[in-house]
């Protein structure tokens, strides 16, 4: 099967390869995945296609990571799950969908309490995505 590579146009079959992988996230930047099995441009090296395993293991590295960075958070800017959920829904009353909020926002569990990361509620509050950058915070 021929693919064409969007980043330099080769109309080569590409390589399959177990190699590093970037990868783009929301709110980490630009990663790089190791040993990720993949299709590769043989011209440029831009991945052109990353089967349904690979995808997984992709899932998995980058939720293992986000769940690190959100535990090293400063617990003071976390507040419990019920005020975090009183205060999300303020925003758009009507249509508040808690899914949707806990798909959105981060939170850690701490003993068997569930607390939210303040700024990312308060995110989730002004735009309806509380995934923010956890670089940096």
């Amino acid at each position: 099967m021929h693919s064409e590579c969007a980043c330099c146009g080769s109309q080569d079959n590409g390589e399959d390869v177990v190699a590093h992988l970037e990868f783009q996230t929301k709110n980490m930047g630009v990663l790089l995945i190791p040993d990720i099995p993949h299709t590769r441009c043989v011209n440029c090296g831009t991945a052109l296609s990353i089967p349904g395993s690979s995808a997984k293991l992709v899932d998995i590295y980058i939720n293992s990571l986000q769940s690190d960075l959100v535990a090293g958070l400063p617990v003071g800017m976390f507040i419990p799950r019920a005020a975090a959920i009183a205060l999300a829904s303020t925003y758009d009353p009507g249509k508040f969908n808690l899914r949707r909020f806990e798909n959105l926002t981060y939170r850690v569990k701490i003993g068997s309490s569930w607390w939210c990361y303040k700024p990312s509620v308060e995110a989730y509050m002004k735009t309806g995505d509380g995934r923010i950058s956890l670089i940096g915070n």
